[in-house]
């Protein structure tokens, strides 16, 4: 039996997971999540935090989902290397996972810049259910936040936390000073130097300016980055940390594949991907890896005459 390990268990990952599910060719498929829940709409979790939709409605599936359709869900986990030779994917606590396939779509990061006091409590990062938990459980101490990005889910975050806080200050180059409410500041083109606290506690950030700006929470948003230094050992196609696919999202070596938001085809920018697309890359790559498995049923059979 064919094994089908997939690395992400967002759009992509959980797209590909799924109709491969749906299809009875003979193979076991393995999905290993860093999160500790089944797949949710990461596209949807600033909508969850205003309060529009309850935690509930992020889930595009249940636990029984994955046991219903024999997919093994391994939670939690983090990929920190592939062995390519082995045809293995290694975990952080040293367990192996074997493929005959492997399916890359870790997807995208916020990253946080690499300055002082950035491991402060009252800084993250918001990409994940997890953070957005913690920030609404923060929010009951806090007077003053930031929102450090320069996207459209920035300006969002900032109208949300302006209904639930004081003083709200968004640090960016955004072009929307007429979308502004009140209890809203813009600081425009300046840059996050320092995240100063005596304590543990953020208390202020310092600009590249050289002002200081007194916040009780900080939230990035806009620095995204590719899920992809499990592969810095690998000969894999990189730029800028994504993934080189051609137009089949393969990488040239027929077994390996990467779909969604830490891939780019060969030639082509990298660009943010929505939720559909990054799913239909994942059932482009089912149906890649369903083809290449029933070519290979063929030339059994021929051989056996």
């Amino acid at each position: 039996m064919k094994k089908i390990v997939i690395i992400g268990n967002s759009a992509a990952g959980f797209a590909a997971a799924k109709t491969l599910a749906q299809n009875k060719t003979d193979f076991e498929v393995t999905i290993i999540s860093k999160n500790k829940y089944p797949c949710y709409r990461k596209d949807l979790l600033v909508d969850y935090f205003g309060g529009s939709l309850q935690e509930g409605e992020l889930f595009l599936a249940a636990d029984d989902f994955y046991r219903d359709n024999a997919i093994n869900l391994i939670k939690e986990a983090e990929v920190v290397r592939i062995d390519t030779k082995r045809q293995n994917v290694v975990l952080k606590d040293k367990n192996k996972i074997a493929y005959d396939f492997l399916v890359i779509a870790s997807g995208e990061k916020v990253k946080l810049p690499d300055i002082p006091g950035k491991t402060k409590e009252g800084i993250f990062a918001v990409d994940s259910l997890d953070s957005i938990k913690e920030i609404n459980n923060k929010l009951l101490i806090v007077n003053t936040a930031c929102v450090v990005g320069d996207n459209d889910i920035t300006l969002r975050l900032a109208k949300i936390l302006a209904d639930k806080t004081k003083e709200v200050k968004i640090i960016g180059k955004i072009n929307f000073l007429e979308q502004l409410q009140e209890k809203i500041e813009l600081i425009d083109n300046a840059l996050v130097q320092e995240i100063i606290g005596e304590s543990k506690e953020v208390q202020a950030l310092k600009l590249d300016s050289g002002k200081a700006i007194g916040t009780d929470l900080i939230l990035f948003v806009g620095n995204r980055a590719p899920e992809s230094d499990f592969l810095k050992d690998t000969d894999f196609q990189l730029e800028n940390g994504y993934i080189v696919v051609d137009d089949n999202l393969s990488l040239g070596r027929g077994n390996i594949f990467a779909c969604g938001s830490v891939a780019k085809k060969t030639g082509v920018a990298a660009v943010q991907k929505s939720w559909d697309e990054a799913g239909n890359e994942g059932v482009l790559v089912e149906q890649n890896i369903i083809n290449n498995l029933k070519e290979q049923e063929i030339l059994h059979v021929r051989s056996l005459g």
